[in-house]
């Protein structure tokens, strides 16, 4: 077959080089071989596009689903962070809240300590006032 074909192969450019009516059988089936050999390139050529068109379109299908999950991870991203954001102006105010608590705790138990020695020196004051109001009675 290969002789065959690599006979017909060196018919061929002198087969074309021959006006049609002046071919012979043998010029005619070179021809037809090397024309047989060119549809059949065209046509894994035709099915090496196609392929490769499958393939470009499967890839833009991924890489159109990607972009659309990158979008909505994009969404999540910018929803947590808005959350996050909120959180933390929360955790501020709790802060401000807890240290405004807390310098009134410490005012109050200041206030308290002044209260009790102000309670003690009263006591005694009213200690010495007794004293004296038994010792005004007895005379």
């Amino acid at each position: 077959a290969q002789s065959l074909m690599a006979g017909a192969e060196r018919a061929v450019l002198p087969a074309l080089r021959c006006p049609p009516k002046k071919r012979s059988r043998f010029d005619e089936a070179a021809l037809s071989a090397c024309e047989g050999c060119l549809r059949e390139h065209c046509q894994e050529q035709v099915a090496r596009a196609v392929a490769s068109d499958q393939r470009r379109r499967a890839a833009e299908e991924v890489v159109c689903r990607r972009r659309a999950r990158v979008a909505a991870i994009q969404g999540c991203a910018t929803e947590a962070a808005g959350a996050l954001q909120d959180n933390i102006r929360e955790l501020q105010e709790c802060k401000r809240v807890l240290a405004a608590a807390v310098h009134a705790g410490t005012l109050r138990t200041a206030e308290l300590k002044r209260l009790r020695l102000a309670t003690g020196r009263k006591r005694c004051q009213m200690t010495r006032l007794e004293g004296l109001l038994v010792a005004l009675q007895k005379i």
